[in-house]
């Protein structure tokens, strides 16, 4: 979202409208899934057995919120026109403002999906001051996975450009099956 805030600002400074809509509605989307998700899975909901019955549910909306953006995304073969493109800007931000909220209110902390500049910066100063990863690791990992991600779907983009939904699609999938197996377990 730092990069949607910025192109915001830019298309305001610009007087770009359809640069000012596309990340105003990112923004405002992710909002909205953030306080839903909140909502039902707020950073108060006690131990992890309580906390992943909830997350259960808030990763089960964004799997759907995620199917809803493969279906648009092959419908228009990976080239949604100007309302449906938007629409399926909104629907995948909604989504990744319920990951966000989920990861937040884990009683473990898990690492941030969202903060990865601030993950970098920590990353960099640490090894900087000859640190080592030590309790950086987890960043590492998110950097490396973001990095990874995005070189995947872009790969899917330019050369299976019907799949690239399915990346995120994959990802949650595997996430919400990890979670309700732990309830199982607990």
């Amino acid at each position: 979202m730092t990069g949607n805030l910025v192109l915001f600002g830019i298309g305001i400074g610009r007087r770009q409208g359809s640069l000012v809509a596309h990340a105003g509605i990112a923004v405002a989307a992710y909002g909205m899934g953030v306080l839903a998700a909140s909502r039902v899975c707020p950073d108060d909901a006690g131990a992890a057995r309580a906390w992943a019955q909830r997350a259960r549910w808030a990763l089960g909306a964004e799997l759907a919120l995620l199917a809803g953006v493969a279906v648009a995304w092959l419908a228009s073969s990976g080239r949604p026109s100007s309302a449906a493109g938007l629409v399926t800007l909104a629907m995948a931000a909604l989504a990744m403002g319920a990951q966000s909220a989920v990861v937040r209110a884990a009683p473990a902390r898990l690492p941030s999906t969202t903060y990865l500049t601030g993950a970098l910066t920590d990353l960099v100063a640490a090894l900087g001051r000859g640190r080592g990863l030590g309790t950086h690791r987890p960043a590492a990992v998110s950097l490396t996975s973001v990095v990874a991600g995005a070189g995947l779907t872009a790969l899917l983009v330019a050369e299976l450009r019907p799949g690239a939904p399915f990346v995120a699609l994959v990802a949650v999938a595997g996430a919400l099956a990890m979670v309700a197996t732990g309830i199982r377990d607990a």
